[in-house]
């Protein structure tokens, strides 16, 4: 987990809980990195993974919330990378993940994708995934050295919430891997069950203002 000096309640819970139900089926090696750039504490806690020989690695990012049980529900899908997709934390709340293009699949990702055309459950294939609640195989990594999680600027990644394009190291990383050959899954079900933690001003009248 890369994070700041905090992490908020929610997210520590949910931590607490996931490592009480999987720690009588895995081996944790918990791990956080405390720094303002995420891309250096994500290269820095996987270059210290594959030194202890881990086999696998969860990126969860400190703002999340997920269920007891998220980790084991993706090992048992027994591919080199998955996860959850969520939402982001303003309005109107999109999605994070992206979804290939089938008319170029190792190209730009069509726009967020829409819930009603897919299933609710199983693995579908996504261009890009965010590292809230990811799961990689360490072999992923071991075929390449460092740095694996770097920051940009993207034209393809330019709209009206992004008008520099600005890309961060997760979008990066799906696009290098799927390049390489690799296939990046969204577990539908259980991106059903992941909370992306928000904060919002409570106006007098009820109504509400991001803060």
């Amino acid at each position: 987990m890369p994070s700041g000096s905090h992490w908020l309640g929610g997210t520590g819970f949910s931590l607490l809980c996931l490592g009480i139900f999987s720690a009588a089926q895995l081996e944790i090696d918990p791990m956080n990195m405390r720094g303002h750039d995420t891309a250096e504490s994500r290269n820095q806690m996987t270059r210290a993974a594959l030194e202890r020989g881990n086999e696998w690695l969860l990126w969860i990012d400190s703002d999340q919330t997920f269920p007891p049980d998220g980790l084991i529900r993706l090992m048992k899908h027994d591919v080199d990378i998955v996860g959850a997709d969520y939402r982001r934390r303003t309005p109107p709340f999109p999605k994070i993940g992206l979804a290939v293009n089938p008319a170029d699949p190792l190209g730009p990702p069509l726009p967020q994708s829409i819930e009603d055309d897919e299933p609710k459950e199983g693995l579908v294939e996504r261009a890009v995934l965010g590292c809230g609640f990811l799961l990689v195989r360490a072999d992923v990594f071991a075929v390449a050295p460092g740095p694996w999680w770097m920051r940009t600027w993207n034209e393809h990644a330019v709209r009206e919430d992004n008008p520099y394009g600005m890309t961060t190291e997760d979008c990066l990383f799906c696009h290098a891997v799927r390049m390489r050959g690799y296939k990046v899954w969204e577990d539908r079900s259980l991106s059903a069950e992941i909370g992306h933690i928000g904060e919002f001003a409570v106006l007098w009248n009820k109504g509400l203002r991001q803060s």
